[in-house]
């Protein structure tokens, strides 16, 4: 879990360099993210896993991290290129829930995940899908580019034995992100730097000082 935190730590702060005005919209109205990081080589049009965590929003704070992986995945980027980390913003409660699923979750059934708008010009509305239900949007931060992607295909499935090691406890992954007094990070942790950058992302303020690791 920590080598998890450290990489969102570190996307977090590539997109904070410069702010990005539509991620301060969807956050400012999300129910949660996913950041996601490629497994061995830089993850291409598809891939066969990635490994992240996943916070829910709770006002103006953010819960604790949940572990969990997607394999078989077919992403399609908004150009053609590598991408070495995605991020999804999760509209609703629900969303939340199934990527916390105990449970297999096949995307394109339990969840829809669509590109993301890279500019302010663009409306966004995490809560008016053409269904009626919530959207997801989903990014790409390829070869140092911020893109939209949409990942078509793949299965996500939590990893409680991640969240086991680094809680020292079987608080299942409901527990983690809906009642975050269930668990406590460790001792040391950069949870908090965490929770403080994606707050400073949902604000729209710059990271100065900050070097691009692509």
């Amino acid at each position: 879990m920590d080598s998890l935190i450290d990489q969102s730590i570190k996307t977090v702060d590539h997109l904070l360099n410069p702010p990005r005005s539509c991620l301060k919209a969807l956050l400012a109205e999300c129910a949660g993210v996913a950041i996601f990081h490629s497994v061995g080589a830089a993850l291409i049009v598809s891939a066969s896993a990635a490994h992240g965590i996943v916070l829910k929003r709770h006002g103006a704070e953010w819960s604790p991290p949940s572990a969990v992986s997607m394999a078989n995945i077919g992403v399609g980027l908004a150009i053609g290129a590598k991408t070495s980390d995605i991020i999804m913003i999760l509209g609703m409660d629900q969303d939340v829930r199934v990527l916390s699923s105990q449970q297999g979750i096949e995307i394109g059934g339990n969840l829809s995940i669509k590109a993301g708008p890279v500019d302010a010009t663009h409306e966004v509305d995490l809560n008016a899908s053409a269904g009626g239900g919530a959207i997801t949007y989903c990014y790409a931060i390829s070869e140092g580019a911020f893109v939209g992607a949409s990942v078509e295909t793949g299965v996500l499935t939590s990893r409680p034995g991640v969240n086991a090691d680094f809680y020292n406890s079987g608080a299942t992954p409901e527990d983690i992100l809906f009642h975050m007094c269930t668990v406590k990070a460790p001792e040391g942790s950069r949870l908090p730097e965490l929770h403080e950058k994606l707050n400073l992302l949902m604000e729209g303020h710059l990271q100065p000082h900050v070097a691009n690791r692509y």
